[in-house]
């Protein structure tokens, strides 16, 4: 299967529970959002391909690039999650 993919697919990542509680927390804070935590599975994708310079090489991507690109996440879920299960939810996040 990974074979078919590949065409499409740059890399793949996975995370902790934490880390997206944590990620919930802060979209929140800036943004006043709130999503499910396995929604914010996809905010970490821009973080780490800005953060890795091993990345950036292998792709050929030039600082300016880096600079003029816009990232999209695609995050469905949360409006539909009881208050009382989101304040758990937003607890969890440091």
């Amino acid at each position: 299967m990974a074979g078919q993919w590949e065409r499409l697919l740059d890399g793949f990542y996975t995370l902790d529970d934490q880390t997206m509680y944590d990620m919930l927390g802060w979209l929140a804070a800036a943004e006043n959002i709130r999503l499910e935590p396995s929604a914010l599975a996809g905010m970490a994708g821009p973080q780490r391909v800005c953060a890795s310079k091993a990345y950036h090489q292998l792709q050929g991507l030039s600082e300016q690039q880096l600079q003029q690109a816009t990232h999209l996440v695609w995050a469905t879920g949360g409006g539909m999650v009881p208050e009382e299960e989101m304040a758990q939810y937003l607890a969890k996040g440091r």
